[in-house]
């Protein structure tokens, strides 16, 4: 019997198989486009960029010549006021010894004696005379005034002129008996009870003040030069100007620190301002004691003028100047500067002066709002190099940065997604 033969239908079932894969795979392909298509959405979506411009820019300047009183200034004369600002720094003091040694011997007091006579003859008063040795008729002796007072000379006193105040009046040069420092007195009359007075009249009645025999004398000013004996230290003006020259070179201060409490924020110094020192000492030099001290201090000084007013005059100036070069389109960045270069004196008007002033602002390009919107949309769609190119090209432009997104080679197509930054100008 012959082998029976297969069933036709085994065969078709590899045939089915197949096909159900091509349709598994091309599922998943779309699936992938899919998949990749929204990715790709995505990005575009997210898109963005960041374009920061500097704006170009220039230095504006000018020299002025402004007048500064201490007065009312008139603006019209182009004037503006000033002042003289000062300022004293407490003292500081410092004690030394003294390194000089003295003997001295005792001196006498030395002065001036006013003689009144109310006779009617001339008196005479011999040098040599000690007062009041005359057993005058009264003394008074007012004050710590000495005993006995010498006439180094002779002297005749003129008669009276036969009035009641026309007494004869002479001086005589006089000094104190007793050698030291208290024959040292003030001069006075006796009216004010300070001084010695001698009033005599030889045994007769005298009245001083009307027509009488007597006479009066007293010191017409005061006695000085007397000096005790001393042997010992005493100041010499090395020591004073030694601790004086060391007070200065440590205490030295800074003459803009200490004024600048004096200076209001609408006024400058028109010059460096600087300090002088004051030195005092508490004994002078020859004097007997062991050690002086010394006190310094310094006066700083300098010239305000009044800057804002000085703005005021200058500002429309200088913009004017800038409304021609660089022209429209540019605009004030910051403020103006002024620098005064020259400070001088104007002769023959006290308190006025001449200032030479620099002057000097930076203008900068300003861009408008609908400037900034056309160039996000001339840098649309562009790569960077070629959006750098476009940007670099335009009116106003000095510098472009472009900051892209992750993985973008081009800036979005929507101007919209573009951030438009425009960087502050360097110095303004």
């Amino acid at each position: 019997m012959s082998p029976s033969k297969p069933h036709s239908d085994d065969h078709p079932a590899p045939r089915r198989s197949g096909k159900r894969r091509l349709i598994v795979i091309a599922a998943a392909l779309i699936i992938l486009a899919l998949i990749a298509g929204g990715t790709a959405y995505a990005l575009l979506g997210r898109a963005s960029a960041t374009v920061t411009i500097t704006p170009t820019s220039t230095m504006v300047s000018n020299i002025y010549t402004l007048s500064a009183v201490t007065g009312t200034p008139d603006a019209s004369r182009q004037q503006v006021d000033a002042r003289l600002v000062s300022a004293t720094t407490p003292a500081e003091t410092r004690t030394v010894a003294a390194s000089g040694h003295v003997s001295v011997s005792a001196t006498q007091a030395k002065g001036t004696l006013i003689l009144r006579n109310w006779d009617t003859a001339p008196k005479t008063f011999e040098a040599g005379t000690v007062l009041p040795d005359w057993s005058a008729d009264e003394v008074v002796n007012c004050g710590d005034s000495p005993e006995d007072i010498v006439l180094d000379a002779t002297v005749t006193v003129p008669a009276a002129s036969g009035s009641a105040k026309g007494y004869g009046v002479a001086y005589a040069p006089a000094h104190v008996l007793q050698p030291g420092a208290s024959g040292n007195i003030p001069g006075a009359t006796p009216s004010d009870g300070r001084c010695f007075y001698f009033l005599w009249a030889q045994g007769k009645k005298c009245t001083p003040g009307y027509f009488s025999h007597c006479w009066t004398i007293e010191p017409a000013g005061p006695f000085t030069g007397g000096q005790d004996a001393y042997s010992g230290l005493a100041i010499q003006q090395s020591d004073i100007d030694s601790a004086a020259n060391s007070l200065i070179s440590a205490h030295q201060p800074d003459a803009l620190r200490v004024l600048q409490p004096q200076i209001p924020a609408n006024e400058r110094l028109m010059s460096a301002p600087s300090c002088a020192p004051q030195a005092s000492a508490n004994h002078q030099a020859g004097d007997h004691t062991a050690q002086v001290t010394v006190s310094v201090s310094f006066t700083c000084t300098g010239k305000v003028y009044n800057q804002q007013a000085a703005l005021a005059l200058i500002t429309p100036k200088l913009r004017a100047q800038a409304a021609a070069n660089p022209g429209a389109g540019y605009t004030l960045a910051g403020q103006i500067q002024l620098t005064v270069t020259n400070a001088a004196p104007v002769p023959g008007e006290q308190g006025t002066m001449t200032l030479t002033i620099n002057a000097a602002g930076i203008w900068a390009y300003h861009f408008t709002a609908a400037q900034i919107q056309h160039l996000a949309a001339l840098l649309s769609g562009k790569s960077a190099q070629e959006a750098t190119r476009l940007a670099s090209s335009q009116p106003g432009v000095a510098d472009v940065s472009i900051r892209l997104g992750a993985n973008q080679q081009t800036l979005p197509t929507d101007p919209q997604h573009i951030t438009m930054a425009v960087q502050a100008v360097p110095g303004a």
